[in-house]
């Protein structure tokens, strides 16, 4: 006599744990570590890129980035060959030490972290030529406004029919 056992092996898994598996995956996944030793109970710093929206009237682009925790000073912002580049680094803020207890480690034990930290960079090449001689640029609350005029050549211009 011949029997089977089915497997199933999603029996016991509630829809929590599947969610927990589906997030593990995307966030190993998609939030490199640069370091094996970072996946034990140590921050992460993970890729990231800031988040940008890029608008255009007849005259302007606009480019708005989302910088938040970061100073005017450490972004860097250049133009060449028609490509602008914003560039910086988000470091972290607390200290690496925990406050010492007799008998304990000096390290935080981290249950969570979704900030990210490193280096990063943009770069923007635009369809037309700029006037990059009065691009300008505006830092508050965590935002960074870039104006960029398009050149007199490549605005629209009406042409009146005779």
């Amino acid at each position: 006599m011949n029997t089977h056992t089915r497997l199933h092996p999603f029996q016991n898994l509630t829809s929590n744990d599947i969610q927990r598996e589906i997030n593990r995956f995307f966030d190993n996944f998609l939030t490199p570590s640069k370091t094996e030793a970072t996946r034990a109970n140590q921050p992460r710093e993970k890729v990231w890129k800031p988040v940008i929206d890029v608008r255009e009237n007849s005259t302007n682009y606009m480019i708005d980035v989302e910088l938040p925790g970061l100073k005017k000073e450490e972004v860097t912002l250049s133009f060449h060959d028609n490509t602008l580049t914003i560039s910086g680094e988000r470091k972290q803020t607390h200290e690496e030490k925990a406050p010492e207890a007799e008998g304990e480690k000096k390290q935080w034990s981290y249950h969570r972290t979704e900030r990210f930290y490193g280096k990063f960079q943009r770069a923007f090449s635009f369809p037309s030529e700029v006037d990059s001689d009065n691009i300008t640029a505006a830092f508050q609350d965590g935002i960074l406004n870039i104006q960029i005029p398009k050149a007199e050549a490549a605005r629209p211009r009406q042409i009146v029919i005779n």
